[in-house]
């Protein structure tokens, strides 16, 4: 029985340390155009305020050079809901072009420029 502990516990660690360093500390581009680049693609779950969101792989993504205004002040929450509105609700599928410079900020949220499909053969930036 203690044998059999010890390799659960064993396989428990590799796993969870596995799992705390999959992520990559640059991104390599998966598809470059005029001026952008796409490094990760990533399906929105849900939007913590007007300029970051919680995703799927990545986890808490900041936009890039935004500065939306915080909760609980004027414009807080209509910038929310203006995100919300253009990632679609929780479950878009956004295109992320990661910093380069600083991949990550202060609060560990990837920061990036957002795209999303708006059409077939047009993309928004998110950003903008």
């Amino acid at each position: 029985m203690r044998s059999g502990f010890k390799v659960l516990l064993t396989v428990f660690i590799i796993v969870t340390l596995g799992i705390c360093t999959a992520r990559p500390l640059s991104y390599k581009p998966v598809y470059s155009g005029d001026g952008w680049e796409i490094d990760v693609i990533a399906e929105v779950r849900r939007v913590v305020d007007g300029d970051t969101f919680d995703s799927f792989p990545v986890g808490r993504v900041r936009l890039a050079d935004i500065n939306a205004p915080e909760l609980g002040t004027p414009g807080g929450e209509a910038s929310k809901r203006a995100l919300e509105y253009l990632v679609g609700k929780y479950g878009s599928k956004v295109y992320l072009d990661v910093d380069d410079l600083y991949v990550k900020d202060r609060y560990n949220r990837i920061v990036a420029v957002v795209y999303l499909r708006f059409n077939s053969t047009h993309i928004l930036n998110v950003n903008e």
